[in-house]
């Protein structure tokens, strides 16, 4: 596949389910997996509550700067007070603000207990059964892998003088590059029989492998049927 992505968990709980068919294809955002949200869902529910209470106080402490701030004015008051006053409603409106970033959080946490496909492509075996602790480790996130096929990518290698020799008479004009820039390639299929639609090279490694005398070469197939697996 021209890309390989893991779909990992971003939140750990118990694996519910699974939504997909092992090996078969997905679409970018379809639902691949759900981990319980019951222990998010009350989460989130706190975080609101606590909001709430951060928004009530909050609303105490504009009326009373609001009231402080008219007696001062009057030299009702001592300056202290007024200044307490401006230093509650400071640290109400921060609490505020905390508690905003409280339920965001929380309400990302259940949005990430539905895991949805980052790609569209060909799926692989799950690494986690339904009921499964899933976590958030490096190991423990892993679900399963998802494999774009189009376009499909072909790695090989000539050698270096080969390559040296094609680089040379390219810049002596011995070698014309045609179809806007890129070298036409075809692939033989294991079985003998050759692939219907032409690809073209996308990346040609600038270095010879010390270990091997060779270039890396890779090549770009469209493979919209997923003919070639």
């Amino acid at each position: 596949g021209s890309r390989e992505v893991e779909v990992r968990a971003r939140v750990g709980g118990i694996l519910l389910r699974r939504n997909y068919e092992e090996g078969g294809r997905v679409h970018q955002g379809d639902l691949m997996f759900e981990i319980d949200p019951a222990p998010y869902q009350a989460t989130l529910e706190q975080a609101k509550g606590s909001l709430g209470q951060a928004e009530a106080t909050l609303e105490q402490a504009k009326r009373d700067a609001a009231r402080m701030d008219t007696l001062y004015k009057g030299d009702v008051v001592a300056k202290k007070d007024y200044d307490d006053a401006k230093t509650t409603l400071a640290s109400t409106t921060a609490a505020v603000e905390t508690a905003r970033g409280k339920v965001h959080e929380a309400a990302l946490n259940l949005e990430w207990t539905k895991v949805t496909a980052p790609i569209s492509g060909l799926t692989s075996k799950e690494t986690r059964s339904e009921g499964s602790l899933v976590t958030t480790t490096s190991e423990g996130s892993l679900l399963t892998k998802i494999s774009r096929v189009d376009p499909l990518y072909v790695n090989f290698s000539m050698s270096g003088p080969e390559m040296s020799h094609l680089r040379k008479q390219l810049a002596e004009g011995k070698v014309v590059i045609v179809a806007g820039g890129d070298y036409v390639v075809r692939l033989t299929l294991p079985d003998g029989s050759d692939y219907d639609t032409p690809g073209r090279i996308n990346f040609t490694d600038t270095q010879v492998d010390p270990t091997t005398g060779v270039v890396k070469v890779r090549a770009e197939f469209p493979n919209a049927k997923d003919s070639v697996l």
